[in-house]
């Protein structure tokens, strides 16, 4: 007669949900994974004034780089941002076939002010894209803060369909904003050694922080979820675009657009979190 050996149910889970993903994980296996990009702070995210020069860069390289890669954006424009001088930078990639969206007028954080304000700043923002011809309305809220109370959120959330306009969460991010004022100095110095290094330094970290969020989504849900990327309209993000664009074939994420990716089931479900800012799409769910 053979015994059965009896394996304790909490060793048993750990073994179900965590030994399969090992095979999967992105140090072995790099599954084809679907990305959207989306760019946040248009006009321009800077820690100073741009001139003319440095404006067209910016445009000029990360268009022609989205169109060799048949990439197509989602790009959030904050009122406050804009003026009226840049509005042929605004036009030009609209015109490359790429949406404006509304990132509000004032980029106030959706949890130190109320449903009122906040919506109001909204369709302030609204009326100034109108003059782009916007094809379908697009939002995200800045800070990632979706509201500290579940009045707002629910709030928030009726307000937008209402208005028929579409929130876009973010489930990976580049670290961008924590490299780009060095960058910046750098830059305006034009010190090619401290450029570079400080461009390796966060592609590195894109790398990294990249791999974090392909593994965490598919720990979570046991697949292989679409994602929506995030950077900001900046010098450091033209000047390291190819490289960024590169480390995404390396982890074999095919470029497909917003739409795409908001018709999978884990951008479906009803949102429920509320509280701090900054959470990424599949922390929150």
């Amino acid at each position: 007669m053979v015994r059965c050996l009896r394996i304790p149910f909490f060793i048993f889970l750990i073994l179900f949900y965590f030994l399969p993903l090992q095979q999967d994980s992105i140090g072995q296996v790099n599954p084809k994974t679907k990305v959207a990009f989306t760019i946040d702070d248009l006009p321009f995210s800077s820690y100073r004034t741009l001139n003319t020069t440095e404006k067209n860069f910016i445009y000029d390289k990360i268009i022609s780089t989205f169109a060799k890669y048949k990439i197509k954006a989602v790009c959030f424009v904050i009122g406050s941002n804009y003026k009226p001088v840049d509005q042929p930078f605004l036009k030009k990639i609209a015109d490359a076939g790429h949406i404006l969206a509304n990132h509000t007028f004032s980029h106030y954080d959706y949890n130190t002010v109320s449903f009122e304000q906040y919506s109001k700043d909204i369709l302030k923002l609204d009326e100034l894209l109108k003059k782009f011809n916007v094809p379908k309305k697009y939002f995200r809220f800045p800070y990632l803060s979706e509201g500290n109370t579940k009045e707002k959120l629910e709030s928030i959330y009726s307000f937008l369909k209402q208005n028929a306009i579409t929130p876009v969460p973010v489930s990976i991010f580049c670290t961008d904003v924590n490299f780009s004022q060095a960058f910046e100095k750098a830059y305006t110095k034009n010190d090619k050694k401290e450029i570079d290094r400080i461009a390796s330094e966060y592609l590195a970290d894109f790398k990294n922080n990249t791999k974090r969020g392909l593994e965490f989504a598919r720990n979570h849900t046991r697949k292989n979820p679409g994602h929506i990327m995030l950077f900001h309209m900046s010098l450091l993000s033209a000047y390291t675009i190819d490289g960024l664009l590169e480390i995404c074939r390396e982890y074999n994420l095919e470029f497909v657009t917003v739409d795409e990716i908001l018709k999978e089931e884990w951008y479906q479900k009803p949102p429920k979190y509320f509280g701090g800012a900054g959470y990424t799409h599949f922390e929150r769910y």
